[in-house]
């Protein structure tokens, strides 16, 4: 398929390489904006996308799980050749995408409308858009609000908000091997990745004297769990979590957290955060689902100590949580086991 081209592609292609965004592990402050735009608008699909060369890779997604696709399907190519909001009414009534794949398949894709968003220099590296499986019209002010969503966007590019230990790690990895550490399912660092923020995290500890403490989150998922209820499950994670922390996927169903400038007298309050934020919906569709059991364990990092002695201590007091009832944490410091009740859970759903 054929796409346009702006004129000075090449010096967008390298502004969007310097912003250092791409193939980084989803964050709640990008999912936020995409969870308020889908159900302002009422569309089932919201996204931040980033177009580079060959590819649009997606920062954040709702009613989807795909990170990236092939640019020459991106109706975005289109938006970012404006300024302003870029819609297409009715795919159907469109012959530039009458036969586009995402609107003869399944998806059944019928309307889209995008604003571009720029760099700090101007240049307009990718969108905001949303769309819908049925034709519409964007009203003047509905624009005005897509306007209104695009520049929160890039207010958030325009912060360097991921954890020093991260930053590092993604340039030190390159754009290649950054694509293969983040967990495909959850937008999250694999395990092997994760333990390395953990080292770069206790180095910065020894440097600069400041606390550090971990958690091992663990669910007991339903059978059959797809894609889409890990996406949904990893959004409530980054939402009970600061923007500093860092998270990996340790396993099928395990979560490393690690938690910068964390005390342990602290532990209790982020441990009940955490049990009830994981416990409530992020997708307006699954408000009526089942829980999802879960349990934490935590510690503090002992300055100089090896990764593997705090991990041993806080996987000791998951099992310590998993023993009791869902939605139990345990601190590797006591031997006490706490727990968050049902009601506490829902508070927030």
């Amino acid at each position: 398929m054929n796409y346009p081209i702006a004129e000075n592609e090449a010096e967008r292609l390298l502004a969007l390489e310097e912003l250092g965004q791409l193939d980084t592990p989803a964050e709640e402050r990008f999912d936020r904006l995409t969870r308020l735009a889908r159900d302002h608008f009422d569309v089932p699909y919201s996204m931040i996308t980033m177009l580079d060369r060959d590819r649009q890779w997606i920062k954040s997604c709702q009613g989807a799980t795909v990170s990236e696709s092939p640019r020459e399907m991106s109706f975005c190519n289109y938006a970012i050749m404006q300024e302003g909001v870029f819609t297409i009414p009715d795919m159907k009534k469109d012959a530039r995408f009458t036969e586009h794949p995402l609107v003869v398949g399944p998806e059944q894709i019928r309307f889209y409308a995008g604003i571009p968003v720029h760099t700090a220099c101007g240049h307009r590296i990718g969108t905001l858009c949303i769309l819908d499986d049925q034709p519409r019209q964007m009203s003047v002010a509905q624009a005005q609000g897509l306007r209104d969503f695009g520049a929160l966007v890039e207010s958030e590019l325009q912060r360097q908000r991921l954890a020093q230990s991260e930053d590092i790690l993604i340039r030190a990895l390159g754009k290649e091997k950054a694509r293969a550490a983040v967990d495909e399912e959850t937008r999250m660092w694999n395990r092997e990745h994760i333990l390395k923020v953990l080292e770069s995290e206790q180095y910065f500890q020894g440097q600069q004297g400041q606390a550090l403490a971990v958690a091992w989150l663990s669910f007991d998922p339903p059978a059959g769990a797809d894609a889409k209820a890990w996406n949904q499950v990893s959004q409530r994670i980054r939402r009970a979590v600061r923007p500093l922390d860092s998270v990996g996927r340790t396993g099928s169903s395990d979560f490393l957290l690690i938690l910068p400038n964390t005390a342990k007298d602290q532990l209790g309050n982020i441990a009940r955060r955490i049990l009830r934020t994981v416990a409530t919906p992020t997708d307006k569709a699954a408000a009526g689902s089942v829980l999802w059991p879960s349990w934490l364990g935590l510690s503090t990092v002992i300055p100089g100590e090896k990764p593997e002695d705090a991990l041993a201590r806080v996987s000791g007091a998951l099992d310590r949580a998993r023993a009791a009832e869902a939605f139990s944490y345990a601190l590797a410091e006591t031997n006490l086991v706490h727990g968050v009740t049902l009601e506490e859970a829902l508070q927030q759903a």
